[in-house]
C-alpha cells in the first residue's frame, strides 16, 4: 500500500488532496448537524460547539459533566449526522463496531495522532475523513515521548494532516 508523502510549501498537500490542517476546517457541520464524538478532544470541542445543533461526547474517563459515557455510544451515534472517532478506537477494538452504528451519517471523521492514512481502507467503510499526524523530527517526538510528554508537546517535529476520502 502507498504511504503518504508531503510536499510543497505554504498549504502542504498529503495523498492527493490532504492538506496540513485542523480537521474541523474541511469538516461541514452546519447549525442542523447532531455531532457525536467518540473521544474527548479539547481542541475540536469549541471549533463544533459553535456550528452544530447538538454535541454529544463520549468518553470512558468522565471527569467532565458535559461528557456521556463511552457505553452510551451506541445508542446515540445512529441519531449524528457528522461522527468523529478517536483512532484508539482502533486499538480499543471499538471501530467497528461504532462504523456499524454509523450508517446514515454524513461525515465520519477517524482523528488523533494514530490515525492510518490509508484512504482504501477507510473509504469501505463510509469513513469521509482522516485526520492525523506526520512525524518530521522522530528524534523529538521520541525524547518527549521517553520524557512522559504527549500529542501537545511534539509542536514542531510534527505535522497535522487530514484526507477527505471519496466514498
Amino acid at each position: 500500500m502507498a504511504r503518504p508523502t508531503v510536499w510543497g510549501g505554504g498549504t502542504t498537500h498529503c495523498c492527493a488532496g490532504g492538506v496540513e490542517t485542523e480537521a474541523t476546517q474541511l469538516l461541514p457541520i452546519g447549525s442542523d448537524d447532531v455531532v457525536g464524538m467518540v473521544g474527548y478532544f479539547a481542541p475540536l470541542l469549541a471549533c463544533v460547539c459553535g456550528r452544530a445543533r447538538t454535541l454529544h461526547v463520549f468518553e470512558g474517563r468522565r471527569d467532565k459533566e458535559e461528557v456521556l459515557h463511552e457505553w452510551a455510544a451506541p445508542a446515540l451515534v445512529p441519531e449524528c449526522t457528522v461522527v468523529i472517532l478517536s483512532a484508539t478506537t482502533l486499538l480499543n477494538r471499538t471501530l467497528d463496531t461504532l462504523l456499524d452504528k454509523c450508517e446514515h451519517a454524513r461525515e465520519v471523521a477517524l482523528v488523533g495522532p494514530s490515525t492510518p492514512f490509508l484512504p482504501e481502507v477507510f473509504a469501505r467503510r463510509n469513513v469521509t475523513l482522516l485526520s492525523g499526524i506526520q512525524v518530521i523530527d522522530a528524534g523529538r517526538v521520541l525524547r518527549v515521548v521517553s520524557e512522559g510528554g504527549g500529542t501537545r508537546q511534539f509542536g514542531d517535529a510534527v505535522r497535522k494532516l487530514v484526507l477527505r476520502i471519496a466514498t
